[in-house]
Order: C-alpha cells, then sequence, then structure tokens
C-alpha cells in the first residue's frame, strides 16, 4: 500500500503536494470554527464547560499551527521576485482584510443585525472603526491583516542571513508575550507573537516536510499527546494556561502532536482524511465565511441536545456550509483575492491561502 502521507505526484500535476499538509490544516480549521462556536454559545448564555476547557487546551495549537503551515507552504514563494510577493500575498492579505472587514459590517451589523438573542447580536454587532481595524484588530479577519504584516517583514528580512532573521524574529514576538501593544493602545503589535512559527515554516519548510512524516507513529502521538495534557492540566490549575510564554512552550509538544495526528490520519484513515483535507484545500472560504454560516445556524437551531454534542455538530455544519458557499460566491472576481477581471480565481492559489 503506499504512504499516502508522503509527497503524492501525478502526471497531470507536477508540483509535488503533501497531503498531511491538508488533513492537519482542515484539523485545524475544525479547531478553529469550534472555538468561535463556543464564545459565541457563551455570549448567547447557553455554555458547554467539557467543550470550554477543549478549546482551552488547544490554545498552543491553533494559531501556531496555521502559522507554521503558511510558512511552510509560501517558503518557495519568498524566495521569488519581491513584486510578484507584494502581490500575490501582502497585497492579496491587504485587499481581504480590508474587503470582508467591510463585508462583515454590513453583514453582521446591517443584515443580521436582529438575528439571534441580544448576547450574539452584542458578539457580532460590535464593529471596528477604520483607525481600530488597523491598530487593534480586534474584529474576526485579523488572520489576514497578520498575514499581510508577516510576509511584509519576511520579504523585507530575506537576504539577511538566516541567524539574524531567527533572532529578528524572536525579537519580534516579544511584545506579544508581554502585552505592549495592549498597554499603549495598539494591540496589532502584539500580533507578532506569532511571527516566529511562520518564519519557522519559511526558514524550516523543507527540512520539515521530510522529518514530518517520520511523526506518523502511534507511540510517538501517545508520548506527544500525553505530555501535553498533562502539562495543559497543570497550566490550567494555575490559571496560567493562556500566558503567551505557557503557550509557546505548549507548542513545542502541540503542534509535533497534531502533525503526527494529521500523518496517522491521511496513512490509516482515508474515508477521514478526505474529509478533512476538502476543508485544508478550503481554509480562504471556511475562515471568511463561517462567521456568517456559524451565526445563522447558531440562532436558528434550537438547543436540542446537550451542547457537548450539538456545538461540534454546529460546527461542521457551518464549515460544508461556509465550502458550499464558497464555490458558489468564487466567481466573483475579488472576493477571495485581489481583483482578476475577465478570469476565475486559480483553485491552486485559493488552495493555498
Amino acid at each position: 500500500m503506499p504512504d499516502t502521507a508522503l509527497p503524492h505526484q501525478s502526471p497531470a500535476a507536477p508540483k509535488t503536494r503533501y497531503v498531511w499538509i491538508d488533513t492537519a490544516r482542515g484539523l485545524t480549521m475544525i479547531f478553529v470554527v469550534l472555538l468561535h462556536a463556543d464564545v459565541v454559545a457563551q455570549a448567547m448564555g447557553r455554555p458547554a464547560l467539557l467543550i470550554t476547557l477543549f478549546n482551552y487546551a488547544l490554545y498552543p495549537l491553533r494559531m501556531p499551527m496555521f502559522f507554521l503551515v503558511s510558512g511552510m507552504l509560501s517558503a518557495a514563494l519568498l524566495r521569488r521576485s519581491a513584486g510578484e510577493v507584494m502581490r500575490r500575498r501582502v497585497w492579496h492579505y491587504a485587499w481581504l482584510y480590508l474587503l470582508w472587514s467591510v463585508i462583515y459590517a454590513v453583514v453582521h451589523a446591517w443584515a443580521l443585525r436582529d438575528l439571534g438573542p441580544p448576547g450574539m447580536q452584542a458578539y457580532y454587532n460590535n464593529i471596528e472603526t477604520p483607525l481600530e481595524a488597523l491598530i487593534v484588530t480586534w474584529n474576526n479577519t485579523w488572520f489576514l491583516y497578520a498575514l499581510g504584516l508577516f510576509y511584509a517583514a519576511a520579504l523585507a528580512m530575506r537576504r539577511l542571513p538566516v541567524p539574524v532573521q531567527v533572532v529578528l524574529a524572536l525579537a519580534a514576538a516579544v511584545p506579544g508575550v508581554l502585552n505592549l501593544g495592549e498597554a499603549i493602545g495598539a494591540p496589532v503589535i502584539d500580533r507578532f507573537y506569532h511571527f516566529p512559527y511562520f518564519m519557522l515554516g519559511i526558514l524550516g519548510g523543507e527540512r520539515l516536510r521530510q522529518a514530518i512524516p517520520r511523526l506518523g507513529k502511534p507511540l510517538i502521538l501517545a508520548a506527544l499527546a500525553i505530555s501535553l495534557l498533562v502539562l495543559a492540566a497543570l497550566a490550567h490549575r494555575e490559571r496560567i494556561l493562556r500566558d503567551p510564554l505557557v503557550i509557546a512552550a505548549l507548542s513545542v509538544l502541540a503542534m509535533p502532536a497534531e502533525l503526527s495526528t494529521a500523518v496517522l490520519v491521511t496513512r490509516h484513515l482515508s474515508w477521514l482524511a478526505r474529509g478533512l483535507q476538502a476543508i485544508g484545500r478550503n481554509t480562504l472560504a471556511v475562515y471568511v465565511l463561517h462567521t456568517i454560516t456559524l451565526r445563522v445556524l447558531l440562532a436558528l437551531v434550537p438547543p436540542l441536545l446537550p451542547g457537548v454534542v450539538q456545538l461540534p455538530l454546529l460546527t461542521l455544519a457551518a464549515i460544508a456550509l461556509a465550502i458550499a458557499c464558497g464555490r458558489l460566491l468564487e466567481r466573483i472576481p475579488g472576493l477571495f483575492g485581489l481583483p482578476t477581471f475577465g478570469r476565475r480565481p486559480a483553485r491552486e492559489e485559493l488552495a493555498r491561502t
């Protein structure tokens, strides 16, 4: 049986694709949407304690993993011309952040402003001013803004020696560790807390691609998962689980644990892997559309099941609906990338976002 966690290449597709990356991205996207479902459920007065505790344990995983994979997928692009990097990544994400911030304002604060109970309305209808969108980034599209900043920073540093890039990436994360940006009223500075993960993907992408499939062994996964859960439980007991330094330390176990899971699932559970990969190849559509689909589902579906069951089901439904809507909306120029009038955005480019 071929090892589907290793590079896959077909005659019609000259570029190698590591399918476990899509599995990992799909799994991480589910965790992100589940977090948002839990937060909104709490705002609605429908908390699910087990889901909340599970989400706490995933803080060292969700965003570090996304930024690591984003860096891995763009390592080759960063070696191309500065103009191409600016167009395909920096301006791409700047445009998406601006566009979807406006779309959210229209949809959530106008079209759907009366949908759901008061707690839900207060959560979704809180729209930033243009200045707040640039320096505060409390909104649900901050990830797009951060990626644009990270690509610009990586481009500016790319001709420096690798050790210097590593030191600068770690130094850029210090304000986020200390919450200095929030203290001075510019939390966007704190977003660089995730920059080292992104640079790890950029600088170590090739080595990581070769090394990660070796993590796909049950004993390795068990050791990583047990260590992570024990340390996370201890951190939660001490009320420091969400401390930035603790999250960074636990991410050293959390990211290999998820990557090991992704490799194992890709190798041995093809039916599950296919579903996760479908999500992983549509992360942009899921990311920008799930706040809308999730709001509609949480508002309209009555709490017929315990929250620990219903929230995961609604999470999966919101993701499926977001992918379906994305397939329809991708025909609109500029909705998922820089406007390219006259042609549809390439699906490969959407999948790499």
